[in-house]
């Protein structure tokens, strides 16, 4: 292919390679030194460029095509010393730029992997050239934007002036060429080539005085919803880029002045999207009016975000997956887990419906090899307002661990609801011989018992309401308390009042010495569990949704109050040793470990 005259416009490298490919499916009998030939050009033509420059699992600009659970194709191992050779001779022997661009730029780039020594500048020159060369000829825009990109990033990489200037010239005229409303990559990436560096590649100021105008003008056009090219999206994208540039010549006015032009279109676009995009859009909005300093335009919108929420919530359906249990079956584990009287009953349920974490995270990575589409798609939570956020299990474990665990809850929930009638029942225990077994912990203090009886009282009366409001603030305190007797600290100096105030909830349970003690003793993150139940947005929540007034009669089910009783069972399993020097307060603990 070295002979293939540089007027042959391959659309890009992937057509190169499928010639490679059918010619080595027909000469299937090779020669040994044609065969090494055609490997090394699959692997030169077939190779993933990632962007970032130096992205890829190797490392390097360019790595394995794909990245599956089995490993790489190809694996870096694949390439051997006599490919990156075979490269560099056909960098230099290939009349087609395009092509050049890629033998040139694979061995400067993969050549220390294998050696370890130092790149040859020549061929980084070589590629740089043939990427500016590329631009000349007929091909796919955006790949040929890709190969200005790299051809800067290597030119400053070299410290070579002359080549900076020369891709950046190229890069402003094919911008001019190329620029194109319906394709906003076409119209931006110049800005994102060259504003952020433009000190280092010698922009001057009549060159990013033309770019803000042209940029200004494709800004008008997108916002209009009256214009055959209206795209609210790309105006958006296009405004942040203005806005930044503002922002850098402390021309603070045309920065709101450039939020307002694009809000109109995307106001235009949400009023007539269902809720949930509307919602999303707003929000957006919301945010770039709070970055841009525009706090009245953003208070504004609160009434509009709400209202969306509340249009989304209506147009969701529920999706309910039915879970069978016969009735021996619930019998038999109702019977199991209440047996040997109230105290081994007590002590059976809290050690059961605690989840163990590690269980849940090997059933979440288990499920998300079943189903690797569903475990890429990022969450959001919502009612009127997006209360949280979680990624995609590679990128946010923790946060898809919260998830699956608080759908874990859900599930488990009939089973702890019939699990505690069976022990009231069996032991036919009222609210106060049930606050008497649970506190035989020295972690509850005699004062604060008669507020335990009344909320489960309310929780026997069928009163979820009243029993939540009384038990939460009791959980919060013995949990307080709790990280006292470890040595920890419950309040903080604010700064600017000079005075103490209580840490928050999510604060004391994600104490390092809570975290560590409940792993420690029970052998189960625990305080993660608290979280989930307690303050964490992306679980429960419980605690946060009650103190803070947000949540509507029917929100008070026995699955909430089940969840408090069962916090309050696992803390009375704590038994608390004295320290040296102290008159009562201590740490220690045993805590469930045992299940049914």
């Amino acid at each position: 292919m070295e002979n293939v005259p540089d007027t042959v416009a391959f659309p890009n490298v992937d057509d190169a390679h499928d010639e490679v490919q059918a010619y080595a499916k027909a000469h299937a009998e090779k020669p040994p030194e044609d065969d090494a030939s055609v490997k090394a050009e699959l692997v030169a033509l077939g190779l993933f460029a990632s962007h970032p420059q130096e992205s890829s699992p190797w490392g390097t600009h360019f790595g394995p095509m794909m990245v599956t659970r089995k490993g790489e194709y190809p694996p870096l191992a694949a390439i051997t010393p006599e490919m990156i050779g075979y490269w560099k001779i056909r960098a230099q022997a290939c009349a087609h730029p395009r092509l050049r661009a890629r033998y040139a730029d694979v061995a400067w780039d993969l050549g220390p992997k294998l050696s370890g020594g130092k790149r040859d500048p020549q061929f980084a020159r070589i590629a740089i050239d043939a990427y500016v060369a590329d631009c000349g000829l007929a091909g796919i825009e955006l790949y040929q934007v890709e190969g200005l990109e790299r051809a800067l990033y290597l030119a400053l990489k070299l410290g070579d002036d002359a080549r900076v200037r020369t891709v950046r010239d190229t890069i402003l005229a094919f911008q001019k060429k190329v620029a194109s409303p319906v394709k906003s990559k076409l119209v931006l990436f110049h800005f994102d080539a060259l504003y952020d560096q433009r000190k280092k590649v010698k922009l001057s100021d009549t060159q990013v005085a033309e770019m803000v105008d042209g940029l200004e003008k494709q800004l008008t056009q997108w916002s209009d919803p009256t214009a055959k090219c209206f795209d609210p999206w790309s105006a958006r994208d296009l405004g942040q880029r203005l806005v930044r540039h503002y922002r850098a010549t402390n021309r603070l006015d045309d920065a709101k002045r450039v939020v307002q032009v694009y809000a109109k279109a995307k106001l235009y676009l949400a009023g007539q999207a269902n809720g949930m995009l509307a919602h999303q859009w707003l929000e957006e909005l919301h945010q770039d009016y709070l970055d841009a300093g525009m706090r009245a335009e953003a208070d504004a919108l609160v009434p509009a975000i709400k209202q969306a929420g509340e249009r989304m919530a209506g147009e969701m359906r529920p999706i309910s997956v039915e879970l069978q249990v016969s009735n021996e079956e619930m019998e038999q584990f109702c019977q199991e887990i209440t047996e040997g009287g109230p105290e081994a009953a007590i002590r059976r349920i809290a050690a059961h419906f605690a989840p163990d974490t590690e269980h849940l995270l090997t059933e979440m990575h288990d499920i998300a090899a079943q189903y690797p589409l569903m475990s890429m798609i990022a969450v959001s939570i919502a009612d009127e307002f997006t209360r949280a956020q979680i990624g995609g299990i590679e990128d946010d474990e923790a946060g898809r661990l919260v998830m699956h665990m608080h759908q874990h809850l859900a599930f488990e929930s009939p089973f702890l609801h019939q699990a505690i009638s069976r022990l009231l029942s069996r032991y036919d225990l009222t609210a106060d011989q049930l606050v008497e077994l649970i506190h035989r912990s020295q972690l509850f203090e005699i004062e604060r018992k008669p507020l335990l009886i009344a909320g489960v009282k309310h929780y026997l009366a069928g009163d979820h309401p009243s029993s939540a409001h009384i038990l939460i603030p009791q959980i919060e305190h013995l949990l307080r308390r709790l990280l006292r007797n470890l040595g920890g600290i419950t309040v903080s100096l604010d700064s600017e009042s000079k005075t103490y105030r209580e840490k928050d909830l999510g604060t004391v349970l994600r104490d390092p010495l809570m975290e560590q003690f409940w792993k420690q003793s029970a052998k189960r993150d625990i305080a993660l569990y608290l979280r989930v139940v307690l303050t964490d947005q992306r679980g429960l929540n419980v605690r946060n949704l009650v103190c803070h007034g947000l949540c509507k009669p029917d929100w008070f089910t026995p699955q909430i109050t089940d969840r408090l009783l069962h916090i309050l069972m696992l803390l009375s399993l704590l038994r608390m040793e004295k320290r040296d020097g102290d008159e009562g307060d201590a740490t220690g603990s045993s805590p469930p470990t045992d299940t049914p």
